[in-house]
């Protein structure tokens, strides 16, 4: 596939709706990576999974937020984040396929175009898994439930 520049640190709190318009914000990429990695050409597929981590993010955050449920009944409603989490997603998902298909930065076969996308999924998964288990060890189940998708 193509390669080309990628926001490199996406998500929806990278988004402003103006009321008439959607603006992308934030182009610096991730600031724990050097600069000279930041400018390499990547996979659009890395910011499409980026998007999709960053849904499940918002899909718990309400559940660890709130002060309307008690702490011990939020164990029994996050099935209804996944849920949400996995609907939203694909909505975003299909009209990303249906927005960018037959560009050449997306593969032509569907079993790549879902290779490449579990590939960087992982990766960003990962990613954030080690971040939570050092700073927030109760988030860390929001990238776990991402691999849990994948790799059931």
């Amino acid at each position: 596939v193509h390669k080309t520049r990628i926001h490199g640190n996406f998500g929806l709190s990278q988004i402003l709706l103006t009321g008439k318009d959607i603006v992308l914000h934030d182009f610096g990429g991730n600031p724990a990576k050097a600069f000279s990695e930041r400018r390499l050409k990547r996979s659009p597929l890395r910011d499409t999974a980026a998007m999709i981590r960053s849904i499940y993010y918002v899909a718990y955050e309400g559940f660890f937020t709130t002060t309307h449920v008690q702490n011990n009944e939020v164990e029994e409603l996050l099935p209804f984040a996944d849920f949400w989490a996995q609907y939203i997603s694909g909505f975003f998902l299909k009209a990303y396929v249906d927005k960018v298909q037959g560009h050449r930065f997306v593969p032509e076969s569907k079993e790549d175009f879902e290779m490449l996308l579990q590939t960087y999924l992982i990766e960003n998964a990962l990613q954030f898994l080690n971040t939570e288990l050092l700073s927030s060890p109760r988030q860390a189940v929001i990238p776990l439930r991402i691999l849990q998708t994948i790799v059931p």
